[in-house]
């Protein structure tokens, strides 16, 4: 049976989480946090940090609710992932791709590494409807006007959005781990008060309950209340998009279906 890290990054759901989903119909599954201050996308801003605390909480939590741990480390992401795969054995590391440049790069990296010592690495699209790469125009190059783009897009097909894992067979691991209040995230003067009311706690089940109200309130009114500030009518989804704690692709397929558009063969579920 393959021992498979997941390597989490910007994926903090157990819905639609397609390294997860695979990882849990595998083999023995070590879900694994890296905080890397040089190349993390959480690493500039406190209100990044803020959130990033509260989503590592609830993904935790979810995790320990189908039985298994959350592994938290800090510090250089190839060094910290290599020395967890000698020290748990890996057979597979797996993770959701993200795209900023630092990280994207360096994973790129330590991917090629670990080929080299017969892992087996495998990514995942998991953040955007299609990958950077998928969709190019008649010279192989990307699009550089949005018309064309959309009709070309529109010819593609979105993958299915995935069951919520529910179970998991955990890595049995002695390996240590941090504990998230010692990444410090939160900030040290308490000027974050104010995002508990707007925000309440940032959890992936709250990034569904939103999603859930725009789509069945608000998307009617979204092309006029957008542009009022006094008016509750927009999504409140961009944070819980950008952590990656609600799959675009779960929402995508709905409004289109709501919308009536005739995306054939766009959906692919």
């Amino acid at each position: 049976m393959k021992r498979i890290i997941v390597l989490v990054q910007q994926d903090f759901r157990l819905h639609d989480n397609p390294a997860l989903w695979r990882a849990s119909k595998e083999g023995q599954v070590l879900p694994v946090f890296i905080y890397d201050k040089e190349v993390s996308p959480f690493r500039v801003g406190e209100a990044k940090q803020w959130w990033l605390h509260h989503a590592l909480m609830d993904f935790q939590n979810s995790l320990r609710e189908i039985g298994c741990p959350l592994i938290i480390k800090e510090g250089s992401i190839t060094d910290e992932l290599t020395t967890i795969v000698k020290n748990v054995r890996a057979t597979a590391v797996y993770w959701n791709r993200v795209y900023s440049p630092k990280l994207y790069q360096t994973l790129q990296h330590v991917g090629k590494a670990l080929q080299q010592q017969n892992i087996h690495v495998e990514s995942f699209e998991s953040f955007l409807l299609q990958s950077p790469w998928a969709i190019k125009n008649g010279k192989g190059e990307p699009y550089k006007v949005f018309t064309p783009y959309y009709k070309s897009f529109l010819k593609t097909h979105v993958p299915k959005v995935l069951p919520t894992v529910r179970t998991i067979k955990a890595m049995e691991t002695d390996e240590p781990s941090k504990r998230i209040d010692d990444l410090q995230l939160l900030p040290s003067i308490s000027w974050d008060q104010g995002f508990y009311k707007k925000w309440e706690t940032p959890t992936e089940q709250a990034g569904i309950a939103h999603f859930k109200k725009f789509f069945d309130s608000k998307i009617n009114q979204y092309d006029q209340d957008r542009d009022y500030p006094f008016q509750d009518g927009t999504s409140l989804l961009s944070p819980y998009l950008a952590s990656g704690q609600i799959s675009v692709r779960s929402m995508f397929i709905p409004f289109v279906r709501k919308r009536k558009i005739n995306l054939n063969p766009l959906l692919d579920n």
